[in-house]
């Protein structure tokens, strides 16, 4: 990936990348996350989980506390939490499957996306893109 591409946008790319080849795959995918350092590497972060089939919100807390205490270890600039969930939006009445991406940076605000998908007989199609601020809880208050 170029190192001018911002980091939203390489967080996006990669972590819904495998989130949609997991799902056109498995049907599935468990939260995982990700960061991105000074020098525009990406690296997988993995929370251990002793369980064979583990609870998604545990395992997305497991996630978002793998995140804060990575960061001020590394050259850490951006880093994304990634699940699938079920999203309402009332004042575009969606209610759809997504996949949520939260991402947080050093130098931007925090964003999340929502990658809306629907189930098509055998296939997934992919439709909206959506992005809203973030809650910034990595890096602490901007």
């Amino acid at each position: 990936m170029s190192h001018s591409t911002k980091p939203l946008e390489q967080l996006v790319e990669h972590a819904g990348s495998f989130a949609q080849l997991m799902l056109s795959t498995f049907g599935e995918f468990y939260p995982f996350a990700c960061a991105l350092d000074s020098e525009g590497e990406l690296s997988t972060l993995d929370a251990s989980e002793d369980e064979q089939n583990p609870v998604s919100q545990n395992l997305i807390e497991q996630l978002r506390e793998l995140v804060r205490q990575s960061v001020p270890t590394a050259e850490v600039v951006a880093t994304a939490v990634v699940y699938d969930a079920r999203v309402q939006i009332r004042d575009r009445d969606i209610d759809s499957d997504a996949v949520v991406i939260e991402v947080d940076q050093v130098a931007e605000d925090p964003s999340i996306v929502f990658m809306l998908y629907r189930r098509e007989g055998g296939s997934i199609e992919y439709g909206e893109v959506l992005v809203q601020p973030g809650t910034g809880e990595q890096y602490g208050a901007r």
